[in-house]
């Protein structure tokens, strides 16, 4: 196992320890699984793709939305983890936030100008100065009507970028397990308030419906039980060898979980997405103190690595492709078959493309980002003694 390396200084510069700070290949692979789930659903359920799951795998296809509630859980793991290595460093919320947004930003903004001009050449649409401003500030989310934004499959966007708002003061309040537990509740409670209060709006009924599913506060159980898997995690992780034992229980607790939920036996007391959050939370726990080659090999790490990418990208390339996959599903094969075929294509496609703006988009972001924590480093005279 790798160790975390100390921070470095040279010539008096603070430099952060990005090269010390330790991968974990279940977390990447986790990421390639949530983005290849998120387009098996979308493939499917997109309107006017033409694409349909067969019979036999409807329910758990259905279920491929949930894909972004895994997202939402290793994002929350993920900035723990980083945080904890990271801690001490100067300025290392002003760094934190830096950091996320040229993570998150310049991939965002070039799917925002696309799809601006995407909509005035396919449908005729000019979005409007106020749609491409609260968009652009990432506030789109607060904004009932508005919460899912006009870049396709963005709503996730505008509830991370509220999540790393308030991150560091979640990170510092719920610092233990049973404070992470704690803030579970608290959030799983103001969910259900949220949902109750919001029938008080005056909205209508529908667009109600939409503005509390995509919101932040309801989604914010997903990144709390993140916050709760790091905690666990970070407890148990120097010892994982002791309960190698365990991570079979805990792979086979959370799939037949999944298989609960998805069948519609697990719809008491809380929302069906927060049952398969825990299930996607007891798998992931499995991975992380035992990986499956089956689960965690090069191929899942490669997606998990683009997955922003992935996911950013795939709804206009599922878009374009409807023609096709029309006459795919006019060729005499079997309906599995036929969604296999389109899946396939599309992947063939898609994982070219992610990786292109993976590199060209997304790596060049994050290391401006350093670049300009290292440059205020420079101009603060940021020596860590």
């Amino acid at each position: 196992m790798k160790t975390i390396e100390p921070p470095m200084q040279t010539a008096d510069v603070y430099v952060a320890p990005v090269s010390g700070l330790k991968r974990l290949a279940a977390i990447d692979a986790s990421r390639g699984w949530a983005a290849l789930y998120v387009v098996s659903f979308h493939l499917a359920m997109m309107p006017g793709t033409g694409a349909e799951a067969p019979e036999w795998l409807k329910p758990m296809i259905s279920a491929g939305g949930s894909g972004v509630t895994l997202f939402f859980i290793l994002s929350a793991f993920s900035l723990c983890h980083t945080w904890r290595v990271r801690e001490g460093e100067p300025n290392e919320t002003r760094s934190f936030y830096i950091r996320r947004f040229f993570r998150i930003a310049p991939l965002f903004f070039f799917c925002l100008l696309l799809a601006y001009f995407r909509d005035v050449w396919f449908f005729g649409v000019f979005q409007s100065p106020r749609k491409v401003l609260l968009s652009s500030t990432f506030l789109f989310n607060l904004i009932p009507g508005e919460e899912q934004g006009f870049v396709w499959a963005s709503w996730t966007i505008g509830v991370e970028m509220l999540f790393y708002a308030l991150f560091p003061l979640i990170f510092a309040w719920a610092n233990s397990i049973s404070r992470a537990v704690a803030f579970l509740l608290l959030t799983l409670t103001t969910a259900l308030a949220w949902d109750h209060l919001s029938h008080s709006f005056g909205l209508a009924e529908p667009v109600r419906a939409s503005f509390v599913h995509f919101s932040f506060l309801k989604n914010l159980p997903c990144f709390a039980l993140g916050v709760v898997l790091f905690h666990v995690y970070a407890k148990y992780a120097p010892e994982r060898r002791r309960y190698q034992e365990l991570r079979g229980v805990l792979a086979l607790s959370g799939v037949f979980l999944f298989g609960a939920t998805i069948s519609g036996n697990m719809q008491f007391l809380f929302d069906g997405l927060y049952w398969l959050g825990v299930a996607y939370g007891l798998i992931l726990l499995g991975q992380l103190i035992g990986a499956s080659r089956l689960v965690v090999n090069s191929v899942t790490e490669f997606c998990g690595e683009i997955s922003y990418s992935l996911y950013l990208n795939h709804p206009v390339i599922v878009f374009l492709l409807s023609p096709v996959y029309k006459r795919v599903y006019q060729a005499p094969l079997s309906p599995t078959l036929h969604y296999m075929t389109c899946l396939a294509l599309t992947l063939a496609i898609l994982i070219p493309v992610s990786y292109a703006t993976y590199r060209l988009i997304e790596r060049p972001g994050m290391r401006v980002g350093n670049w300009i924590i290292q440059a205020r480093a420079v101009r603060g005279g940021g020596l860590r003694t």
